[in-house]
């Protein structure tokens, strides 16, 4: 018996489109090629130019601390940073140690985190300066006096 192959598309949805040959696209719901749902035939699509505010787009990230563990993956007192919800009231969870990697997560519940500093102020007050002088290499490993 064959069926119909369903498209998972809605009419008048924008979608994210990446080359695949010269007959198809990988469509996306994402600006990111890996994250496509499936290669199409070129004339499911229409193309249109969208001019997307780019300073829009940018939001502020914080560090922030879990309070309430949205999933089984976060533990209460871990540090994450996050972004200020976008518009439809999401925001994103990152790695504290990796924030211009892809997101972990993305939440709409607002009482998992509690914010703790902006990223910016974070990466300031975090720095360790050292005096020329303190760092020391012993048996081909660099450490630092104290």
């Amino acid at each position: 018996m064959l069926r119909k192959k369903t498209l998972h598309f809605t009419k008048g949805e924008l979608y994210y489109l990446f080359p695949h040959g010269g007959h198809a696209y990988c469509a996306s719901r994402f600006p990111r090629p890996e994250s496509h749902f499936g290669a199409y035939q070129k004339n499911h699509f229409e193309l249109v130019d969208v001019a997307i505010d780019a300073q829009a787009q940018v939001l502020n990230k914080y560090l922030a601390r879990v309070v309430k563990p949205p999933s089984h993956f976060y533990q209460i007192d871990e540090e994450y940073i996050i972004t200020e919800p976008r518009a439809d009231g999401y925001y994103s969870v990152f790695f504290k140690h990796r924030p211009d990697c892809p997101p972990i997560g993305a939440y709409k519940r607002n009482d998992c985190f509690e914010y703790i500093v902006s990223l910016e102020e974070s990466v300031t007050d975090t720095a360790t300066i050292f005096e020329v002088g303190d760092i020391v290499e012993i048996n081909g490993c660099i450490t630092y006096q104290a």
